[in-house]
């Protein structure tokens, strides 16, 4: 039987190590891979690691281990992620591998290796703790392990031991899953023991310091112990050394203090050994100069101890504390000037007694204090908050440095500062700050910042409503280097330029050396951000350098072009985010999203496309050619917050050129008949993923009345299918057509449906006196020849008339001399005063669609020649039907400007049939949650006007909706009274179409069945000519 053999990744391993990951998911609670070589070797090809080692069996890969550097701390190795093919979970593979990293980080000197894991992971825990690793109970609630063995097995003092005792075989520790730990004095303190043949090794660290406290051997006992945890600074403290010899001969010690930071430890002694020794030590503390934070190491009481000669730094972590902790917090995000406000000052005693505080506010223009001296007592640990009122004129970075004289029960009196910051947000004006640990810079509503301290170098772009960008630390290779998650940059420089705020952050890399450039944040108050990369020096020419930059954006509903498609993830789909699409997806410069009423969007320069990453746009920017640029400088992306309001706006502005609407793709869609509408002969029906995962599920293809119209498909995870396809035999009888397809997925059920149309017979058009009549077996619509306004004057589905037309006195109604009625699309300068003097000409039109089939019926063409404003103006407004569908096309021509190159706007209005004074009518217009809106004209007059992507209409003397549909919203007004009921929606032309074109159609269709705008996708993405 082949054996499993532990190697070092390399490219060979790809393919089998993508197989693996995607058979992982079962020990990822069901979280799924969809990995392949390609971004196997992407993924390992672009990243920087310490090593990387595979478990190997045959030509399969059954496990996983990457060590890596620690973000978080320097001089820590870090596990990065470690798997194993959950069919071979408890064959030590996942040992082995952990054991690797281990000695692997004790090999190259590192004295401590962390990892993260999720709290339910109950299988692999109680190895990682078996490997040495404890569980930090964190006020952060993250499930970070920390492992010290690396450190302990390099030690002088503490390798013979390890000579006898294996440090895995013989470690014995509870191995339950729970953070580890136990309380001595305030301090977390975790035990290392090892047991073989009757004797025993512990050694006890500290959580906070990361530190030794206590070593216990048959040998030899050393403890240090320290009775407060949190002490407060600018005081000094005692410490208790215990030694213990339990050998027979003295030994020699020397215990010698070393700073810490503030932490000043100046004790030190020599001497023998012989049985036990107590000693007692002070130190002091020195103010701090802001308070850490739980993911860094504490600084503390350390000593270098000698044993025989042998040495090892002890070291007891302080969660050192101001007297006084404070942060401010705003009631209000937006400042208005001038106007008195409130924030709070929250304020927190660290003395064990009570305490009084007088504390002093800094004003700092253009921010005026009402108040800014405030006295307050505190019990022991106590805390509370000051109200403290306020007026600004503007936008304020605002860092105090607060002075506070404390008073406690039991001590002296200490005056010491306290820095803290919030940010004051307010229309039209600007502030920045480089502060201690962050950089804030604030232009309006929008802010962008920088961190300092903890993440360094990351950031974001925010707005005070919602809207967010993320940004990485930056990274220069290749592989890419992950200096800068320590380094701070060198330089940093704020600017201001007008109404515009620019920082600037200077880096030099050591890892790639010499290797000097720059990111350049510009802020707008207007919501926009521009992202600039500078290089300054790049050393060696001849060697390619890149940076790596990455950018996170809402993932929410996001929307970009993909193979030259719009594509926008759907409500009813969750967790697809960006890595759910293949990584090469973008065809376009652009991407936007939504969330509530918070949008985001970001353009890019098209020569330096992004890929989709995990959670991230991700740009590989070639320094090289950046240093050949002009200024040396690369404008890599601007972002924009609540500026844009739907993918076409933001499309437009990465053209640069206003692109006409067009149907927006789903992730998961449904087309039918090749997209075609109109059913002529037997179709094919395809449920397509675009995401970059395989169909998982059950599908079943059914028409709206509940009818299958082919077998249910069951698709596995095995199967690795991106669509379904049905072959339908039968076509249906009538007319209309829903297609749906229930789809099952994994995790959810969507419903994905097309509505298709089933064409019979002919459209005929036929003279009536002075009427022009066209009719399709179910529509009938009617202009007359002699008509002084242009338009139908009549629109019956299965004899049921649905308009009122003026025709053929146009006599006053309403608000409305000469009242025209019907239905027409007029240009919205021109009123029926107007057209009633200019001249109209009716006739029959044929058009065909991209897909052959043929629509027949009216077109009145209008000719302006005497309102001087339009003079020349010449369009056609056409109305056609296909052969017994009840779907009514209108079309709009602009036959000729009127020699200005402009928007023209256009009314379509219908005037529905209405008795007066009778409540026989309801008009209904869609909302956000699928339900509607519905108005009931009658003897009350009011009006309404939204955007809309579709309305409907419908009599009470009949059960058809007559429906509206449009590509795009568009902007709907109703009026409505005693007298007349009239409904227009209003839509425009291209500014670059100056010579003869087609506006977009719109569509009314007649059912007893209100239909979603969705699945009418494959109708409203007709395009006609005429024929």
């Amino acid at each position: 039987m082949e054996q499993v053999s532990f190697v070092d990744y390399h490219i060979q391993y790809a393919k089998a190590l993508a197989e693996m990951w995607n058979r992982s998911a079962s020990g990822w609670m069901g979280r799924a891979f969809n990995s392949s070589e390609e971004k196997v070797l992407d993924e390992e090809g672009r990243g920087s690691y310490l090593n990387l080692y595979l478990a190997v069996k045959g030509n399969k890969v059954l496990g996983y281990a990457k060590l890596t550097k620690y973000s978080e701390e320097k001089d820590v190795a870090y596990i990065e992620l470690i798997s194993v093919d959950p069919e071979h979970h408890g064959t030590g593979i996942g040992k082995i591998l952990m054991q690797k990293c281990v000695l692997r980080a004790a090999e190259l000197g590192y004295q401590r290796i962390d990892l993260f894991t999720w709290a339910g992971n109950t299988k692999a825990v109680p190895l990682y703790k078996k490997c040495g690793f404890f569980w930090e109970k964190m006020e952060s609630q993250a499930t970070h392990l920390m492992n010290f063995i690396p450190g302990l097995l390099n030690n002088e003092l503490l390798k013979p031991y390890f000579e006898f005792f294996h440090w895995y075989d013989d470690n014995k520790r509870p191995l339950l899953t729970e953070p580890d730990g136990r309380k001595v004095n305030g301090f977390d303190l975790y035990d290392y023991i090892w047991e073989k043949d009757g004797k025993r090794l512990h050694i006890c660290f500290e959580r906070c310091g990361r530190g030794i406290v206590a070593i216990n051997t048959s040998d030899f006992d050393i403890q240090i112990e320290i009775a407060d945890a949190k002490p407060v600074f600018g005081d000094s403290y005692s410490a208790n050394y215990q030694l213990t010899n339990h050998t027979c001969e003295p030994v020699e010690i020397m215990l010698k203090g070393a700073d810490d930071d503030v932490v000043r430890n100046e004790f030190h002694i020599s001497e023998t050994v012989t049985g036990s020794i107590e000693r007692e030590s002070e130190f002091f503390i020195a103010p701090v100069n802001r308070t850490l934070t739980e993911w860094e190491s504490c600084p503390g009481l350390k000593t270098i101890v000698s044993w025989a000669g042998k040495e090892i730094v002890m070291k007891t972590g302080l969660h050192i504390q101001y007297p006084l902790s404070v942060n401010l917090r705003m009631q209000s995000s937006l400042v208005i000037p001038g106007r008195q406000d409130i924030m709070y000052l929250n304020v927190h005693n660290h003395f064990p007694t009570a305490c009084s505080y007088h504390i002093e506010l800094p004003g700092e223009a253009p921010l005026t204090l009402l108040q800014n001296n405030f006295e307050i007592s505190l019990q022991a640990d106590e805390k509370a908050f000051i109200p403290v009122d306020y007026i600004s004129q503007g936008s304020l970075v605002y860092n105090p440095q607060i002075k506070v004289m404390a008073f406690p029960d039991s001590g002296n009196k200490l005056e010491f500062e306290v820095e803290c910051f919030t940010t004051m947000s307010a229309l039209n004006s600007m502030s920045a700050k480089n502060m201690q640990e962050r950089i804030s810079l604030l232009n309006g509503q929008y802010s962008v910042y920088i961190l300092k301290t903890s993440n360094k170098n990351w950031g974001g772009f925010h707005s005070i409503f919602g809207s967010r960008f993320d940004f990485c630390a930056p990274q220069i290779g290749l592989p890419y280097s992950e200096e800068f998650d320590t380094e701070l940059p060198y330089d940093i420089q704020i600017e201001e330029h007008g109404s515009m705020l620019q920082l600037t952050l200077k880096y030099l890399s050591k890892d790639n050396a010499g290797v000097d450039f720059g990111y350049i944040y510009s802020l707008y108050p207007t919501g926009l951000m521009e992202l600039r990369l500078k290089i300054y020096a790049i050393p060696e020419p001849q060697n390619k350098y890149f940076a790596y930059l990455k950018l996170g954006i809402n993932e929410k509903n996001i929307s970009f072009e993909q193979n030259g498609s719009l594509v926008q993830v759907e409500e009813d789909f969750p967790e697809t985010y960006l890595n759910s699409f293949a990584k090469d997806s973008l065809s376009g410069n652009w991407m936007y999203s939504q969330i509530d009423d918070a949008t985001s969007a970001v353009i890019w320069n098209p020569e330096f496309m992004p890929k989709l990453g995990n959670y991230w746009l991700c740009w590989e920017l070639d320094l090289n050619k950046i240093q050949s640029m002009e200024h040396q400088e690369l404008l890599v992306a601007s972002m924009y917050l609540d500026i844009f309001r739907n993918c076409y706006q933001t499309r437009n502005a990465a053209l640069g050129y206003r692109k006409p609407v067009e149907i927006i793709q789903p992730t998961l869609e449904l087309v039918v008949n090749e997209g075609n509408p109109i059913l002529t002969k037997p179709y094919q029906v395809k449920l397509i993923q675009h995401l970059d995962r395989g169909l998982r599920g059950k599908f079943k293809l059914d028409t709206e009345d509940g009818l299958s119209l082919a077998p249910q498909v069951t698709a596995s995870e095995a199967d690795n299918i991106r669509e379904v396809r049905w072959d339908v035999e039968n076509l249906p009888e009538q007319a209309l057509e829903l297609v749906t397809c229930d789809a099952a997925l994994s995790s959810v059920s969507v419903k994905r449906s097309q509505l298709c149309l089933m064409g019979r017979g002919e459209v005929n058009v036929f003279n009536r006196d002075k009427l022009l009549i066209a009719e399709n077996g179910c529509l009938s619509i009617t202009s007359a020849k002699d008509a002084r306004l242009p338009g139908l004057i009549s629109l019956k589905y299965n004899g049921a008339e649905y308009l009122d037309a003026g025709y053929p006195d146009y006599a006053p109604k309403s608000y409305h001399n000469p009242y025209q009625g019907g239905l027409s699309i007029i240009p919205n300068q021109l009123r029926a005063s107007v057209l009633i003097h200019e001249t109209h000409d009716t006739s029959s039109i044929k058009v065909q669609d991209q897909f052959g089939n043929l629509w027949t019926g009216l077109a009145i063409t209008t000719t302006i020649s005497n309102f001087e404003p339009m003079k020349g103006l010449i369009f056609r407004q056409c109305f056609v039907m296909h052969p017994s569908v009840p779907v009514l096309v209108l079309l709009t021509e602009l036959v000729r400007n009127n020699g200005w190159a402009q928007f023209v706007g256009f009314n379509c209005s219908t005037s529905y049939k209405h008795e007066e004074n009778i409540r026989d009518l309801q008009l209904m217009f869609p909302k956000t949650d699928k339900q509607w809106l519905t108005l009931f004209p009658g003897k009350e007059q009011m009006g309404l006007q939204d955007y809309y992507y579709n309305m409907a209409a419908k009599g009470m003397d009949t059960d058809a909706y007559m429906q509206v549909f449009h590509l795009s919203r568009c902007s709907h007004y109703v009026h409505m009274d005693s007298a007349m009921v009239r409904e227009t929606f209003t839509f425009y032309n291209q500014i670059s179409d100056l010579g003869r074109s087609w506006l977009q159609p719109h569509f009314i269709l007649f059912s007893e069945y209100l239909y979603e705008h969705e699945s009418l996708s494959a109708l409203l993405s007709l395009k006609f000519t005429e024929v």
